[in-house]
């Protein structure tokens, strides 16, 4: 008896194979994955792609905080659609103790712990967001870490509904605060976008 090998089974399933695909109403034109995750402003267009390669260099070739902050601010300076804050989780491998983790969880437990409103996709809203957890960080210092997956992972188990964030006193002195935190990286943000301006090319 012949076992059968993958091909084999690949053949009997019900997916239809290229031989047969015409008949089986698939489209005529082939289809590379879902089209809408492509994003013209990264794939088709060649200074956006340097604009990110030089920030992972920038990255790469430096240690200070203010580095990894001016070269996050220059790439937001572009609004690059693709190149927000989900780019912040390669940074954080680069630099644990200066980005943090991200995503969807994490925003929500920072948002459940703080009384802030975080939004997903702006470089603003993320740097004004890690200004907080750098706070959190140096306030239980002594239970977390200085490398930011630690508290990454707190606010992952509360956004994602593991743990249930503690009751807050003052949701509107959190929300000034964040609000605060958030004035002023887009302050900063401004700073390095006009520098960046006036730097002849």
């Amino acid at each position: 008896m012949v076992t059968p090998t993958a091909a084999h089974l690949w053949k009997r399933s019900s997916i239809p194979s290229p031989s047969n695909a015409r008949s089986s109403r698939a489209p005529t034109t082939p289809s590379y994955g879902n089209q809408k995750l492509r994003i013209p402003d990264l794939y088709e267009n060649a200074d956006n792609q340097r604009a990110f390669g030089r920030l992972l260099d920038a990255c790469v070739c430096c240690n200070a905080e203010a580095q990894v902050l001016a070269a996050v601010q220059l790439l937001d300076s572009k609004q690059i659609k693709g190149l927000g804050p989900a780019v912040a989780n390669l940074l954080y491998f680069l630099h644990p103790t200066i980005v943090p983790p991200f995503n969807t969880a994490i925003v929500n437990g920072y948002n459940a712990l703080t009384g802030a409103k975080v939004k997903l996709g702006r470089w603003d809203e993320f740097l004004a967001m890690r200004r907080g957890i750098l706070a959190l960080n140096a306030e239980y210092r002594t239970m977390l870490s200085n490398d930011l997956g630690a508290i990454g992972g707190l606010l992952f188990d509360v956004g994602s509904g593991r743990y249930t964030a503690p009751p807050r006193e003052d949701d509107a002195a959190a929300r000034a605060a964040w609000e605060g935190d958030l004035a002023k990286v887009r302050e900063e943000s401004t700073k390095a976008a006009n520098t960046t301006l006036a730097v002849p090319a």
